[in-house]
């Protein structure tokens, strides 16, 4: 081989490694993106009916006095500041507050912060129930498995507004 041919066989080879360096990031990238839209999802049936209905029964106790019967929410009245309204669990609203967030994340929050008259009485089954309930009233299919108490597995689940 001369120069030549040496330059350009050296020119070809780098051009291959390139384009191979580019393809398998790009791959990468393409995997990484599939994986993100095939996470789970509150439209995927995560909790069941048998559950929405023993949550329903756990929010007509613990949650109605101050969310609704219908999970509407309530205003803050004038005593209070006007953050401390309670929030509606159904709707738009709800949808808009939680999108994106997990299902862990709002198991979590419940469980620490509800209900007000008595903060940390639920159980965490108890508040996947209540869960399971308001994701049923917000329209979110029901599936055959019920959904799991543990903050960890919930996490891996996404509340996906719209």
């Amino acid at each position: 081989m001369n120069t030549k041919d040496t330059k350009l066989f050296v020119q070809r080879a780098l051009v291959l490694l390139v384009f191979l360096a580019v393809a398998a990031i790009s791959s990468k990238i393409i995997a990484a993106a599939g994986a993100q839209d095939r996470r789970a999802s509150v439209w995927a049936g995560v909790y069941s009916d048998a559950q929405a209905d023993r949550g329903r029964a756990l929010y007509d106790g613990h949650c109605r006095m101050c969310h609704g019967r219908y999970l509407e929410g309530a205003p803050a009245v004038p005593s209070e500041s006007p953050t401390s309204g309670r929030p509606p669990l159904i709707g738009w609203e709800f949808r808009g507050n939680w999108n994106q967030m997990t299902l862990g994340d709002l198991l979590e929050r419940i469980r620490i912060s509800m209900p007000q008259n008595a903060i940390g009485s639920l159980t965490r089954q108890q508040v996947a129930d209540i869960l399971a309930y308001v994701l049923r009233e917000n329209g979110y299919p029901p599936g055959i498995d019920e959904m799991p108490p543990d903050k960890a597995q919930l996490d891996t689940i996404w509340i996906e507004g719209w």
